[in-house]
C-alpha cells in the first residue's frame, strides 16, 4: 500500500496528535506500506532548525515553508495568509506527482476544518484510485476549542458539504462516531482509541532518583487536563507524605501558568510542586518511568467524551502505577484496580483518598502496572494499529 497522511501539526516535533501519527505511520512501514506524512501549514518558527523534509521512523515527512517571523501582528497574518496558501499548493502539487508515479492508495486527513477540506478534496477526488479517510481525535470546534455543547447547524451543513465527499472515518470513541453519524453523514468507521509506540519503552530501567515523584505529562490545557485537581489533590497529602514531589510537565499558557502558580503558592508547595516545563520527545519514556506513580486528571465535560487521552497508553506503558480520572469512554478499557487506577472526576477529596490508596500498596500496585503494560503490548502498539488501518482501507 501506498499511503499519505495529511496534516496540519508541526512534525516530526509535536504534542499528541503528532505522537498519534507517528505511531500508526510507524505500525504501517513496519507492515510493509510506503507512508509520506504531508504538512499543509507551514512550519512553526520555534521548529526553523528542524528540516522541512526527512524521515520519522520509516515514514517520509514533508513540509513546504517555515512561518514568518515577525512580532507586528498585522504583517505576521498577512505574512501567515500567503505562506498558508504557499504551503497548500506546493503539498497538493506534491501529492499530485506522487500519485502519478505510484498511486496512492488512501489518502488519510488528519484535521476536521471544512475550509481545508473544501480546498484540498478536489485535489484527492482527481487522483487515479485513492480512498479518502478523515481522522478525528475530538469533536469539532466549538465543542473543543469553547467548550459549547454542540455544533451550529451553519458549521454542521458545512461538514456535511464536504464529507459527502470521503470514503471513510477513523475516530478515536463511538460517541464521536454517533456524532458523525447523527449529525453529518454515517460512513464507515474505524475506532482507534489509542496508539502506542511500544520500541519507546523497551529496555527502561527505573533510575535513583533524590525524591520520589508523581508525574504529569500533557499540554496543561485546563479545559482538557484539570492540572489543579492534581494540585489540589496533592496538597491534601503532601504532609503524609513528605518525601514525594509532584512533578508537572508541560507548556501552559501564560495565563494558566500564573494561575497554578498561585494554587502552588496558597499551599506554600513551591519546593514540592514543579512546574517543569515542555521536555524532548526522546526523553519522555524515561521521565515517566521514573515517576512513583503517573497521574492525569481531565474534567467531565463534552468535550472530554468525545476524546481520549493519548497519554493514558504511554502511561501504562511504563509499567509505573497509573491513577486518572473516569470520564469518556476509558473505563472501557481500563478496569479500576485490575490495569490502572480510575477515580471520578473533579473531586480532590477523592484524588487525594486513591492516591493515598496506591502508595501505601504499592506492592500490588506494581503488579497492577505490570498487566497495564501487557494490555498495551497486546493491544495497542503501532503494528496493531497499522494492521487495523490496512484492513479498514481493504474493507471499504
Amino acid at each position: 500500500m501506498k499511503i499519505a497522511v495529511i496534516n496540519i501539526y508541526n512534525f516530526p516535533v509535536g504534542m499528541a496528535p503528532t505522537t498519534r501519527i507517528i505511531g500508526y505511520c510507524k505500525g504501517l512501514v513496519e507492515l510493509g506500506c510506503q507512508v509520506d506524512i504531508v504538512s499543509i501549514i507551514p512550519k512553526s518558527e520555534s521548529d526553523k532548525n528542524i528540516p522541512l523534509t526527512g524521515v520519522c521512523d520509516g515514514g517520509n515527512y514533508y513540509h513546504f515553508s517555515h512561518a514568518p517571523s515577525c512580532n507586528i501582528p498585522v504583517v505576521r497574518s498577512v505574512f501567515w495568509r500567503y505562506f498558508d496558501y504557499l504551503c497548500l499548493k506546493r503539498a497538493l502539487n506534491f501529492i499530485k506527482d506522487s500519485d502519478k508515479k505510484h498511486p496512492y492508495d488512501a489518502i488519510i486527513m488528519s484535521f476536521d476544518e471544512p475550509g481545508r477540506f473544501k480546498a484540498i478534496l478536489p485535489t484527492l477526488k482527481n487522483l487515479q484510485k485513492a480512498k479518502i479517510i478523515a481522522i478525528a481525535d475530538e469533536y469539532p470546534i466549538p465543542i473543543r476549542h469553547y467548550l459549547k455543547p454542540s455544533v451550529p447547524e451553519s458549521k454542521l451543513k458545512k461538514y456535511r458539504s464536504v464529507y459527502k465527499n470521503i470514503d471513510g472515518r477513523i475516530l478515536m470513541t463511538t460517541k464521536l462516531q454517533n456524532f458523525y453519524d447523527s449529525n453529518v453523514c454515517p460512513k464507515p468507521t474505524l475506532i482507534l482509541s489509542t496508539i502506542v509506540d511500544i520500541d519507546r519503552f523497551k529496555d527502561l530501567k527505573k533510575e535513583k532518583q533524590e525524591r520520589d515523584y508523581l508525574c504529569y505529562m500533557g499540554n496543561m490545557e485546563l479545559s482538557k487536563d484539570n492540572v489543579d485537581n492534581i494540585i489540589e489533590a496533592f496538597a491534601l497529602v503532601a504532609d503524609k507524605y513528605p518525601s514525594l514531589d509532584l512533578h508537572l510537565y508541560g507548556a501552559p499558557k501564560k495565563q494558566t501558568k500564573q494561575y497554578l502558580e498561585d494554587i502552588i503558592k496558597k499551599h506554600d508547595l513551591h519546593n514540592r510542586v514543579f512546574l517543569k516545563g515542555r521536555v524532548d520527545y526522546a526523553i519522555v519514556p524515561q521521565i515517566l518511568k521514573n515517576a512513583k506513580i503517573l497521574v492525569s486528571s481531565q474534567p467531565d465535560t463534552k468535550r472530554a467524551e468525545g476524546g481520549f487521552p493519548t497519554k493514558l497508553g504511554e502511561y501504562m506503558m511504563t509499567g509505573v502505577p497509573t491513577l486518572l480520572t473516569n470520564v469518556g469512554e476509558i473505563s472501557e478499557y481500563v478496569q479500576d484496580g485490575i490495569n490502572a487506577y480510575l477515580v471520578a472526576p473533579e473531586n480532590p477529596q477523592l484524588y487525594a483518598e486513591r492516591l493515598s490508596y496506591i502508595y501505601n500498596n504499592y506492592k500490588k500496585a506494581l503488579e497492577v502496572a505490570v498487566v497495564a503494560q501487557n494490555y498495551i503490548i497486546d493491544n495497542f502498539s503501532s503494528i496493531n494499529a497499522g494492521a487495523c488501518i490496512m484492513n479498514y482501507i481493504n474493507k471499504i
